[in-house]
């Protein structure tokens, strides 16, 4: 939910507006659905720090599956959760195995 400064709601044509503005402004090429693109990068943030059932509430969804189409999570992230849990060294081989097959790491072969 946004709203203007007096209070009121802003409108989708309005959002949009102003967002495609944004895009002019710093000289970058607009995404062909920009504002879907704000919900997703939305999704993404709030996911490293909510919970999911928080995060399906606040971005309106009824079942947490849509939810999960709206978070990307890199490589990177994946690595630095499997280090916390299990340390450093099991995530330097998982990321080792990760690249040795294509992006699809021999889990169950990993942890043992």
């Amino acid at each position: 939910m946004v709203a203007e400064t007096n209070g009121t709601f802003v409108t989708y044509d309005r959002l949009s507006e102003t967002v495609n503005a944004m895009y002019l402004r710093a000289e970058v090429a607009r995404p062909p659905k920009p504002i879907h693109c704000l919900r997703h990068t939305f999704g993404t943030v709030m996911a490293r720090r909510v919970p999911l059932p928080v995060l399906r509430d606040l971005m309106g969804h009824a079942d947490v599956q849509t939810t999960l189409r709206y978070i990307d999570v890199g490589e990177d992230q994946k690595r630095d959760a499997i280090a916390a849990v299990f340390g450093s060294a099991v995530a330097a081989t998982w990321q080792q195995e990760t690249e040795e097959h294509g992006g699809k790491p021999e889990a169950a072969e990993t942890l043992g």
